[in-house]
């Protein structure tokens, strides 16, 4: 870079979250700059446990006992959509990612399987892809020693160097701008967002999408963006692998 611009949409970081995020806007039609300090996907992408899985960190039975069955089945429904979409988006593209389908054990903790049990249950009513195993059909199949788990499909895994630099090379196609550069500062306006970069030279940009977890440590924000969108990552009854 050798000199200060503007743009629509500016993305700070560049590894699988910028990666989406840009590969979204794009396909709206937005104007899109992705910068990062770094190389492409050399950030935390890199130590990605690669697995990409529709359950989130809260099981399904304690956000409804938080809000209630059908807010928390909007969003493991949403999870379980994006995840398939994620696929499909990579089948479409053919993004050579090594995406593989997996299913994932969702295990009990501890000799009871009544959390588990609950948990399957809400499952079942919310028509989730998912099966209860006893402990003998567990041992039996799978050789693991607990009271109870649920297997579940449609997950998968890939790997995340390859599928960030795959959706990033789609967005650029599209028209977006990537360019190795460091957010230090940043100034909120009404009309958009001053980021400054090291060297003294500045971005201007109406939105911008933070995706560098050391932005989001604080380590380049002087001031926080009111107009900036930061995207992101309880421990329950059980535990999640992912199976071949």
């Amino acid at each position: 870079m050798t000199e200060s611009f503007r743009c629509d949409v500016l993305i700070v970081g560049a590894g699988i979250t910028a990666a989406l995020v840009a590969e979204r806007l794009t396909r709206q039609g937005r104007q899109v700059v992705v910068i990062d300090r770094e190389l492409p996907s050399l950030g935390s992408t890199v130590a990605s446990t690669a697995m990409l899985l529709w359950e989130i960190d809260r099981p399904l039975l304690e956000l409804t006992q938080l809000y209630g069955f059908e807010k928390a089945i909007r969003c493991y429904r949403a999870s379980h959509g994006a995840t398939r979409a994620l696929m499909s988006l990579v089948a479409h593209h053919g993004i050579p990612c090594e995406m593989r389908p997996r299913l994932s054990l969702y295990l009990a903790v501890g000799d009871s399987p009544k959390l588990i049990n609950d948990e399957y249950a809400v499952r079942s009513r919310a028509d989730l892809p998912s099966h209860l195993l006893d402990y003998a059909r567990l041992l039996q199949r799978f050789t693991v020693g607990r009271a109870a788990a649920i297997l579940s499909s449609d997950a998968a895994d890939a790997d995340p160097v390859r599928l960030t630099r795959g959706l990033l090379g789609i967005s650029v196609k599209r028209g977006a701008r990537l360019l190795n550069a460091d957010a230090i500062a940043f100034d909120s306006a009404r009309s958009g967002v001053t980021v400054g970069l090291e060297g003294g030279l500045s971005v201007e940009a109406r939105d911008v999408v933070l995706c560098d977890r050391l932005c989001d440590a604080g380590h380049c924000a002087t001031q926080s963006p009111k107009t900036s969108v930061q995207l992101g990552d309880s421990n329950g009854p059980a535990a999640t692998q992912s199976l071949a």
